[in-house]
């Protein structure tokens, strides 16, 4: 199990040896599309 915390709530992201790709695409754009606006976040409290 890998932990992410993303906008104050823990995210749970469970991999398995052989992942269904759909699924693990959709798990990748998800982290992806949080990352980024994690980083919108933190560029906007900078700037405050």
């Amino acid at each position: 199990v890998q932990q992410i915390i993303w906008d104050g709530r823990q995210l749970n992201v469970y991999w398995v040896e052989q992942p269904d790709q759909q699924m693990g695409e959709k798990i990748f754009t998800f982290i992806e599309e949080g990352l980024q606006c994690l980083a919108e976040i933190s560029s906007i409290s900078k700037t405050d």
